[in-house]
This record gives structure tokens, sequence and C-alpha cells, in this order.
């Protein structure tokens, strides 16, 4: 981290300027929630690469039941609840009780509300955002930003689940050891689904987040999620097998890639090469991940 920043000092007069800052933690905190949520599946040792789908489907959704209108905001989360509800019953039933592979069965779901999303947008933006609402993405309390307010309450959350509730030992548990999970009594399919649910709210948050960040629903919104939550993770310590992760790692991982992806578009690094550079920054990371187990 402190070489990126270094480096973007160096290259770039505009990097450590306030605007940018900002610019950095409102990115941060859109990838973070869905981090947060993607942690839970990679720690109980399955993944979800429907995310970035769901929040293109959330964001759309609640934009266009909104439509400008206060009115809207309740049945927009109410919409929200049931979305993510079904999602993660869906990806998780096929992968506990009809054990299918995480990567494929959410590369199905994923391609499935893409295809959703496209559909009930007709391929275009859709729907406006209450000025209230705005308030979630564009506020502050003081000289904080709302956003990073709401980034530390939904870690705070995510971190007491994991740790001081039984649900976060069997999740542990669940993706270190599956089979002696179930010999052990803990409900592995309970579990899986569980963290599925726990990701698609994860990335419900982000889709409402940028709801109120654009201002209007995007089909596309959501497409690089997937990969970058799933990096996120990874980079912050998370165990790609399960087993074993920390939130306050995914939160590094997140900060650590939003400064390196805005330094690259400060620098207008192609896009093509950004997709590489984050690539590889996944693969090392998996390499250290794997280094570091073997060593225990």
């Amino acid at each position: 981290m402190l070489i990126i920043i270094v480096l973007g000092s160096i290259l770039s007069p505009h990097f450590l300027t306030t605007g940018n800052i900002l610019n950095i933690l409102r990115q941060a905190a859109a990838l973070s929630f869905v981090s947060i949520g993607q942690s839970f599946a990679v720690i109980a040792n399955v993944v979800d690469l429907s995310v970035g789908s769901t929040i293109s489907l959330v964001q759309c959704v609640s934009a266009k039941t909104m439509d400008g209108n206060v009115e809207g905001i309740l049945p927009a989360i109410i919409f929200t609840i049931i979305i993510v509800v079904a999602i993660g019953l869906f990806n998780g039933y096929f992968v506990a009780h009809r054990k299918g592979n995480p990567f494929i069965v959410t590369l199905g779901s994923m391609t499935v509300l893409q295809g959703i999303v496209l559909i009930y947008t007709n391929e275009s933006s859709v729907g406006s955002v209450p000025k209230g609402f705005r308030f979630i993405a564009d506020g502050s309390i003081g000289p904080i930003p709302f956003p990073i307010i709401l980034v530390l309450l939904f870690f705070l959350i995510g971190q007491i689940v994991l740790r001081k509730t039984k649900f976060g030992r069997y999740t542990l548990a669940v993706g270190g050891n599956e089979e002696v999970a179930r010999l052990s009594g803990i409900s592995v399919p309970y579990i899986k689904i569980m963290a599925y649910i726990i990701s698609a709210t994860g990335a419900a948050v982000t889709g409402l987040f940028l709801a109120a960040r654009m201002n209007v629903g995007e089909p596309l919104v959501g497409s690089n999620f997937g990969l970058d939550s799933i990096a996120a993770v990874v980079i912050g310590g998370t165990n790609i097998s399960g087993g074993d992760g920390s939130l306050m790692g995914t939160l590094g991982g997140v900060l650590l890639y939003s400064v390196l992806s805005n330094m690259m578009n400060i620098l207008n690094v192609s896009p093509f090469y950004q997709i590489a550079i984050k690539g590889m920054i996944i693969v090392v990371a998996i390499c250290i991940g794997q280094i570091q187990k073997l060593r225990k």
C-alpha cells in the first residue's frame, strides 16, 4: 500500500488531493460491502460469482421502484430482501444439496441474472433515486462521509457474526474440513446456504449504495464486482480453500485494490492492462496464501 501511494504521488500530482482521496474512499465503500459478503462464502469453501449480476439487479429494481419518489424507498427495500433470499437459496440449494460445483452454479446464476436485468431494463438506464436516499452515498455526519460510517457498521456486524457467534465458528469449521464438520453434527448445507445469503446481502447493499450514488439504474453496473470482490478477499489473506479468513484483511484488500485501480485510472492505464494486472495480483495472492498454509 505504501509503495503504491508513494509511486502514485510521484507519477501524478492529483493522486493525493483531497478530492481524489474521497473518491477512493467512496469507490472502496462500494467494493467493501460486496467483499465482506463474499468473505463468508470463501471462508465456507464456496465462492459467489453471481454478486456482480446481483448488484446490477438490485440497483436497477430499486431505482425503477423508487423512480424519484420517497414513497418508493420501502417497496424497493422489500424487493431487495426478496431478491437476496431468492438468490441465496438458489445458489445454496444447488451447491449444498445437489453437490454442484460452486464456480459452475454461480457462473450459471450470474448469467441468468444478468439476462433478467437486461430484459427488465431493455438494455438502458432506468428509474431515479429521491434526494433523501442519496444521503447514503453523498451525505456526511460532521466531517466524516456517511459511506465510511456505513462500511464500518457493516464490517462490525460481519465481524461479530464471524467471530462471536456459533454460526461464525461453524462457517470456519465447514470451510476448514467439511467432513469433520458434518461428523461433529454441524449442518453443512445450512451453513453454505446462509453463506450465500450473506454474500447476496453484501452485493445488495452495494447495489443500493450505487443506486444512491449514480441516481439511476444501470444494467451493467455490477459487471466487474465479481472479480474485484474475490481479488479483495484473497489479497486480504482469506484462504481460497476456505476455513481461514479475516474481515479486517478483506477491508485492507479492498483499500489496496481501490488505491491501485485509482492510480491506474489517473495514469490512463488501458483497461486491458488493468485486467491483466488485477489477474496477476490474484494469482500472486493465492500462491502466497498456499505457501503460508504449507508452512503452518
